[in-house]
C-alpha cells in the first residue's frame, strides 16, 4: 500500500513536470549555472590576470601613477578601541589582512619576479680599497678644512664647527664658556620643545673644561675639538643609557664598552658629547610623537612636529643647542626631520659608516646612522669624523663638474612643495653647475612597489626584534607601535620574498639604465608637509597610514636599495615650517653629494626664534 501511494505521487510529479515552461527553465538554468561557474573561476583564478613581471614595469617606462592608501585615519580613543579590537584573536588578524588589501598590497602578490635572486642587504663594495681589500680614505679632517678655506667662495664656507674652532683658537672664547651658557639655554628651552631626552650637566661642563685646557696648551685634538655633539636615543653614549624611547627598555643601564664607534670617533677628536635626543617609540614612525614625554615641537612653529623619527636631534641642531647632531635613517628618519627643521641630513650608503647600530625597530637592511647639520660644510666635517676620513672624489667635485642630474617630473609633482623644487632646479641647481645636464626624462620603475616593498622588510623585521617585547609588556608600548607590529605579523612570507627579489631586479635596473645616465636623483625630501600635533590627543597618538606614506614617498627608496641622499633645506611651506630637497647618488657616493650641496648658494638660512646664539 506504501508502494503505491509513493508510485502515484512520483507520476503525479512526473504529469507537472511536463507542464512546466521547459523553453524558459532551461535557458535560463543554464545562464545561471554558466554565470556562476565563471565567476567561482574568476575568484580562484583572478591573481592570474592581474599577474605582472617586473619587466612588464620597465616596458612601460615606470610610468608613476599617485597612490592614495584606503587605510584608516583614527586617533584618540578611538584609536585605543580599534587596537583592542585588531589584537582580539582570529577577528584581529582578518581585519589587519582586508587593511592590506585595500593599501595595495595584492599588486606586490601579484608581481613575478622568480628569475631574480633575492638579495636582503644591498651591500656594494667600496671602490677605492688598498691592496689588502681595506677603504682608502685619502682626505682626512686636516685636509677637508683645508680644501673648505682654500677652495670655496666665502657663501660656501659657513660652518658652525669653523667658527666655534676660530673662537676657542683666538681665546675670544672658550668651550667652557660656551658650554656654560648652553646648559641654561638646554634648561630652559627643554621643557618647550622636548628636544632631548637626557643630559648631564655636571658631565658637559667636565668636557668643556678638559677641551679648554688643551685649548690653553695648544694642544686641541682637531677642528672638532669643543664642538656640542647631540647623540640620538638609539645609539650608545656614556653616560647615558640607551632605551630606543620607549618604556620596555626605561630600565637598561650603559656599558662603556658598547659605545657607538661613531660617538668614540667624534669623543677622540674632542666632541662635547651633550645629551641623548627624543625620538618616536623604536623610531616606528616619521613623526615625534612619543607618550612617554609627548613631542618634540618644530623651532619654526610650535604646533608642528620636527618629523622622526630623529626627531630631537634635528630640533636641537635647529636651536643651536648641538653644533651637530647623530641620528639613524630606516625609512628618511635622518632627511625628513632635517627637512622640516631647515638643515642638512645625509642618509649614507648601507654598510659604509663601521659604527652603524641598530635599534630594535631599525630593519638591518635598510638602517644606517648619519650626520644632520645647519650648515653643508658641517654636514661633510662630521661625516668625515664619523668615517674616518672622505675618499678623493671630494676633492675633484667643482662648480665646473659636468654633473648629470636627473628626475621625474611625474614623480615629483606628487609632493606638495613639488613648485619649492622646480624652482630649486631651474634655479639654484643650474646657477650652481653651469656645465651640467638636467634631464626629466629619468623614469624609475615599480615606484608603488618600492614604497610597498620597503614598509614588508621594515616592518617584518620590527616585528622580529619587537615581538618578545610585544609579547611581555604590549600595554607599555604606544598604540602606534602596536598596530604596527600586529600588521607586520600578517604579512606573508612569500611577499617577504618577493620583496628581496624586486630589489635585485631593481639593483640591476639602476646599473644598466640609470646610473649610466645620471650622476644624481633630484626629488622634493618629503611628499607632504610637517603635521600638525597641535590637533593630535597626545594621549592616544594618532594612526593615518595615508599621510605617513605620504611623507615617505621620496625617502623609502635610498633606504630599499642602500643608495647614499642628502636633503637640502630650500624654503618654507604654507604652515611656515621648512622643506627641502634630496639629491641621490649611487652607492658610496656621499663625497659627491656633500661637495654638491657645499657649492650651491644656500637658498634657505633663517633661524629659528629660539636660536641659542653664541655671541
Amino acid at each position: 500500500k506504501n508502494f503505491r501511494t509513493r508510485m502515484e505521487s512520483f507520476w503525479n510529479t512526473i504529469d507537472k513536470i511536463k507542464n512546466y515552461r521547459w523553453d524558459i527553465i532551461i535557458p535560463t538554468t543554464t545562464v545561471g549555472v554558466v554565470g556562476s561557474v565563471s565567476l567561482g573561476l574568476l575568484y580562484v583564478f583572478r591573481h592570474k590576470t592581474n599577474v605582472k613581471s617586473f619587466d612588464n614595469y620597465v616596458a612601460t617606462r615606470g610610468m608613476y601613477w599617485p597612490m592614495k592608501l584606503k587605510a584608516p585615519s583614527v586617533q584618540g580613543p578611538l584609536l585605543a578601541l580599534m587596537i583592542r579590537l585588531v589584537e582580539f584573536p582570529i577577528i584581529g588578524e582578518r581585519i589587519v589582512k582586508l587593511m592590506l588589501k585595500n593599501a595595495g598590497f595584492e599588486e606586490l602578490d601579484a608581481l613575478v619576479v622568480d628569475k631574480y635572486t633575492p638579495i636582503l642587504k644591498p651591500t656594494k663594495p667600496f671602490p677605492y680599497v688598498d691592496s689588502e681589500g681595506k677603504p682608502i680614505y685619502e682626505l682626512k679632517l686636516k685636509r677637508i678644512v683645508s680644501i673648505m678655506n682654500n677652495k670655496l667662495a666665502i657663501h660656501q664656507r659657513n660652518s658652525r664647527i669653523l667658527e666655534l674652532h676660530k673662537l676657542y683658537s683666538s681665546q675670544e672664547a672658550t668651550p667652557s664658556s660656551i658650554a656654560k651658557s648652553l646648559v641654561e639655554n638646554m634648561k630652559t628651552l627643554n621643557p618647550k620643545y622636548n628636544a632631548f631626552f637626557e643630559f648631564d650637566v655636571q658631565n658637559i661642563l667636565d668636557q668643556a673644561a678638559a677641551s679648554t685646557e688643551r685649548y690653553k696648551n695648544g694642544n686641541q685634538l682637531s677642528v672638532f675639538d669643543g664642538v656640542f655633539l647631540a647623540v640620538k636615543d638609539s645609539l650608545d653614549a656614556f653616560p647615558y643609557a640607551t632605551t630606543y624611547g620607549t618604556r620596555v627598555f626605561s630600565n637598561n643601564i650603559f656599558m662603556e664598552s658598547m659605545e657607538n664607534q661613531n660617538v668614540k670617533n667624534a669623543r677622540a677628536l674632542g666632541a662635547i658629547i651633550i645629551g641623548k635626543t627624543t625620538m618616536p617609540e623604536v623610531g616606528i614612525q616619521p613623526f615625534s610623537y612619543n607618550s612617554r614625554y609627548g613631542y618634540c615641537k618644530n623651532p619654526y612653529n610650535l604646533d608642528f612636529c620636527t618629523g622622526g623619527s630623529s626627531a630631537g636631534s634635528a630640533c636641537a641642531t635647529a636651536l643651536n643647542l648641538a653644533t651637530v647632531s647623530y641620528g639613524t635613517d630606516g625609512g628618511g628618519s635622518i632627511r625628513i626631520p632635517a627637512s622640516f627643521c631647515g638643515l642638512y641630513g645625509l642618509k649614507t650608503t648601507y654598510g659604509r659608516l663601521n659604527g652603524t647600530q641598530f635599534s630594535y625597530a631599525t630593519e638591518h637592511s635598510v638602517g644606517v646612522t648619519g650626520p644632520i647639520a645647519a650648515t653643508a660644510v658641517d654636514l661633510a666635517l662630521t661625516f668625515a669624523v664619523m668615517n674616518n676620513g672622505l675618499s678623493k672624489e671630494f676633492e675633484t667635485i667643482t662648480n665646473e663638474s659636468k654633473l648629470r642630474f636627473g628626475y621625474d617630473a611625474n614623480w615629483n609633482n606628487d609632493s606638495k612643495s613639488q613648485f619649492l623644487v622646480s624652482t630649486y632646479i631651474t634655479s639654484a641647481l643650474t646657477d650652481g653647475f653651469p656645465n651640467a645636464t638636467f634631464k626629466n626624462e629619468l623614469r624609475i620603475p615599480a615606484l608603488n612597489l618600492i614604497k610597498l616593498s620597503h614598509f614588508i622588510t621594515i616592518s617584518t623585521n620590527m616585528s622580529v626584534g619587537l615581538n618578545k617585547h610585544y609579547i611581555q609588556h604590549r600595554e607599555k608600548l604606544d598604540y602606534v607601535t602596536r598596530m604596527t607590529l600586529m600588521t607586520s605579523n600578517c604579512h606573508l612570507p612569500k611577499n617577504y620574498l618577493k620583496a628581496a627579489q624586486l630589489k635585485s631586479a631593481l639593483l640591476q635596473y639602476f646599473d644598466e639604465n640609470i646610473w649610466t645616465d645620471y650622476d644624481i636623483i633630484v626629488t622634493p625630501t618629503t611628499g607632504d608637509i610637517s603635521p600638525n600635533m597641535s590637533k593630535v590627543n597626545l594621549k592616544y597618538g594618532s594612526l593615518n597610514f595615508d599621510h605617513t606614506s605620504s611623507v615617505m614617498r621620496f625617502a623609502q627608496i635610498g633606504n630599499f636599495l642602500g643608495y647614499p641622499a642628502i636633503t637640502i633645506p630650500i624654503g618654507k611651506s604654507a604652515n611656515e615650517v621648512p622643506v627641502g630637497i634630496q639629491l641621490m647618488a649611487n652607492h658610496h657616493r656621499e663625497e659627491l653629494l656633500l661637495k654638491a650641496a657645499i657649492l650651491l648658494r644656500p637658498s634657505f638660512e633663517e633661524k629659528p626664534k629660539d636660536y641659542f646664539n653664541l655671541n
